[in-house]
């Protein structure tokens, strides 16, 4: 419930901050920076121009991203940020886990599965990590059942903090891009 309440919030704010930068969150830091990335798996190319590293600081954390990607800050009950690109070509959610996240595997599944938001359709990657999960899914609009959505959720620790990198899109290059995000997260 706390997971649906969140994403909910998260909805509301992305709405709400559309089209605003907070560009002390969007620096560069340095290394891995591909000049010109597309995205490749799984099909389709789109690029999506340079990448660089991009802070997420309340996190302790950075993640690569187009360089045209912006900074939000979505914090709440706990520490948390969401870079975009100003159409919404990639997009990915980060934040650190409260006691109210399960760290069970099997009920992050049903979790899922029983999401109100989005009528879970099928799995396209379930696996368990040494340090938490990955999850890919179909699902389709609560709002629109003929919007397919594509979800990503990966579950990692860092230390003694336990993130959760997510999103949901309707585009698979987006989705492509999210997934190339959540694997690339690491310390500062």
């Amino acid at each position: 419930m706390t997971r649906v309440v969140m994403m909910i919030v998260t909805a509301a704010l992305v709405g709400a901050g559309c089209g605003k930068s907070e560009s002390d969150g969007a620096s560069k830091a340095g290394g891995g920076a591909a000049s010109g990335a597309k995205v490749e798996e799984g099909g389709g190319k789109k690029d999506l121009g340079p990448r660089e590293w991009k802070k997420l600081a309340n996190l302790g954390l950075q993640v690569e991203m187009p360089a045209s990607a912006e900074f939000m800050d979505t914090s709440a009950d706990a520490p948390g940020g969401q870079y975009f690109t100003g159409n919404n070509e990639c997009s990915v959610r980060v934040n650190q886990t409260t006691e109210a996240f399960t760290d069970d595997f099997d009920k992050a599944k049903a979790e899922v599965e029983a999401d109100p938001g989005a009528k879970f359709k099928k799995w396209i990657k379930a696996v368990k990590t040494s340090d938490g999960w990955v999850f890919h899914w179909e699902a389709e609009s609560a709002i629109d059942p003929s919007r397919k959505l594509l979800a990503v959720e990966y579950r990692r620790t860092f230390g003694d903090k336990k993130v959760q990198c997510w999103e949901k899109t309707e585009n698979e290059e987006s989705f492509r891009c999210t997934i190339r995000a959540c694997e690339s997260l690491k310390p500062l």
